[in-house]
């Protein structure tokens, strides 16, 4: 190998070096972007039950089943930290929501934290949903990348 061809191996190493750098620099940038203080993630599921006709059509959920609607919220290290049980299944997941933040026992989030919460709730302060109409299931991601930053965000909010 003569003097030019290292000098020009030299020059490709540096610059994909460099590339590599700048890349992982942007990557860790946008990391430490979407890191935001987060206390666990909040969710609700139905559970079917058999109720009296009378109350029965205030149980039916959207598929058309009588549930009971139960909602908790989870730390990071899969610890339940709360759990609600009673509302209704036709009721919103904020209603349940509501409901559950009156109980002396709920876990409201700290100043400056977050709970994870899905796009059934609305952005209200302790709370971090999605961004709303942009892709947000891991699935989505599997064929391509996110188009945006609000993807993005949503790509890593839905891994957690």
């Amino acid at each position: 190998m003569d003097n030019n061809d290292e000098e020009s191996q030299n020059s490709s190493e540096m610059s994909f070096n460099e590339v590599v750098t700048a890349t992982m620099a942007v990557g860790i940038a946008i990391w430490d972007m979407l890191q935001v203080p987060t206390q666990g993630a909040m969710d609700g599921t139905h559970i079917d039950v058999i109720v009296d006709q009378g109350v029965r059509d205030n149980h039916i959920n959207r598929k058309g089943r009588p549930t009971q609607n139960v909602i908790a919220i989870c730390d990071f290290d899969m610890r339940f930290t709360y759990i609600g049980a009673g509302t209704e299944g036709s009721a919103h997941d904020m209603r349940v929501k509501r409901k559950a933040e009156v109980d002396a026992s709920f876990p409201h989030p700290p100043s400056g934290r977050y709970y994870l919460v899905d796009s059934g709730y609305a952005l209200r302060h302790g709370y971090l949903t999605s961004y709303p109409n942009k892709s947000y299931w891991v699935k989505e991601f599997q064929t391509r990348r996110a188009t945006d930053a609000q993807e993005l965000f949503n790509r890593h909010h839905s891994k957690l």
